[in-house]
């Protein structure tokens, strides 16, 4: 039998500071290029210190544990608001997440959640009638009246998303594709508007859209727009971008969210429900082949009648490229290890500021960009 820990190392004694232009729009190369060779220093001592740590638990917990054996290790570095990085001691989003397996065994450590399948083609009236049981197990605690506020909510955010959804797949135009949506709800009752929350650890439930091809290509939702984009940008960013020998790119996702007032946005909009879009690779060779929109990112507000968000689609796709970049130097330290105990799997996290650039995510902000690699 297989034993897993899933382990967060907690400590605040002992953290290195970033690059300064990792997580903030600096441009001060000299004085990063310094942080970055003493952060290289401090990463591979947190990874001898994990190694030895792991040699030394597997002796011990397969010596008490009889037909249980040690597989597998979760461990979080996570990016303090000015900079600072190391174990994750606080609650909040992991800017590093590696995942240690033997050689001889190469095992995922995944969560198990119930999953709700649906179709991106899928009629409205169909995807209400998978959901709504959901929402009436998540939401039997609360009073009937906050019930029928809290449902209503519900379906209205999720058939948002459904619509953003359809007609957004481009399978002979870029090379990265949308491949479903994400969407996990959890019985914390902290948000204020739904009383759902984004993945913490206590999730329940998990919807998950199938991105099916459509004949109709055309998007003309103001929200398929904002899809169509983010395939045209992490398409446009990555066409020449080259993974580190050692490890491959399994998944690309872009955190997606509803703010208050309806609208769909990057992750840095605070709303009341997050999910995820996940992106894969469709093609190796040749170049984008779909004609590129001028237009940047905005939303307007439909009822007030005015502008609600705007950056500049050339800044998200330098910084696209950029976090891709930092991941691959994450890759290089990672594959030097020389020990029994390997890291498998690894994912970055990236948050995105009002005026789009992009860096490594903070304990406090939502992941825009993920980017996760195996071996």
């Amino acid at each position: 039998m297989k034993f897993i820990i899933m382990a967060i190392f907690m400590t605040c004694a002992s953290a290195q500071q970033l690059p300064s232009n990792w997580f903030e729009e600096i441009n001060d190369n000299q004085k990063s290029n310094n942080e970055l060779s003493q952060l290289e220093g401090y990463l591979e001592r947190i990874l001898k210190i994990q190694e030895t740590v792991l040699i030394q638990s597997e002796k011990t917990i397969n010596k008490g544990l009889g037909e249980w054996k040690l597989s597998g290790q979760k461990t979080d570095l996570a990016v303090s608001k000015s900079g600072l990085f190391g174990f994750s001691a606080v609650k909040g989003t992991s800017a590093v997440e590696l995942s240690w397996s033997k050689k001889s065994n190469k095992s995922d450590i995944e969560q198990e959640e119930e999953i709700i399948e649906l179709n991106s083609e899928m009629d409205e009236r169909d995807v209400l009638e998978l959901v709504r049981p959901v929402y009436k197990v998540l939401l039997k605690n609360i009073n009937k009246r906050e019930h029928r506020h809290r449902s209503k909510n519900f379906e209205d955010h999720v058939l948002r998303y459904h619509r953003a959804l359809k007609q957004v797949s481009t399978l002979e135009e870029t090379q990265y594709v949308a491949d479903k949506f994400r969407l996990d709800m959890s019985v914390s009752y902290s948000s204020p508007l739904l009383g759902l929350s984004r993945l913490s650890g206590d999730t329940r439930v998990r919807l998950e859209w199938k991105i099916t091809p459509s004949k109709n290509k055309s998007a003309e939702d103001e929200d398929q727009k904002v899809v169509r984009k983010i395939l045209e940008d992490v398409s446009t960013a990555l066409e020449k971008v080259e993974v580190q020998d050692g490890y491959k790119l399994k998944k690309i996702s872009i955190g997606l969210g509803l703010s208050k007032k309806n609208l769909l946005s990057f992750s840095k909009v605070k709303g009341s429900i997050m999910g995820h879009l996940f992106l894969k690779k469709v093609s190796s060779k040749g170049k984008n082949s779909f004609k590129f929109s001028d237009e940047d990112y905005q939303w307007n507000d439909s009822q007030e009648n005015k502008l609600f968000g705007l950056f500049k689609r050339s800044k998200f796709r330098k910084g696209i490229e950029r976090s891709f970049k930092m991941t691959n130097w994450f890759s290089k330290q990672f594959k030097q290890q020389d020990s029994d105990w390997v890291i498998n799997k690894f994912k970055t996290s990236f948050s995105i500021s009002y005026s789009g650039f992009l860096g490594l995510a903070n304990t406090s902000s939502n992941s825009a960009v993920s980017f996760e690699f195996s071996k």
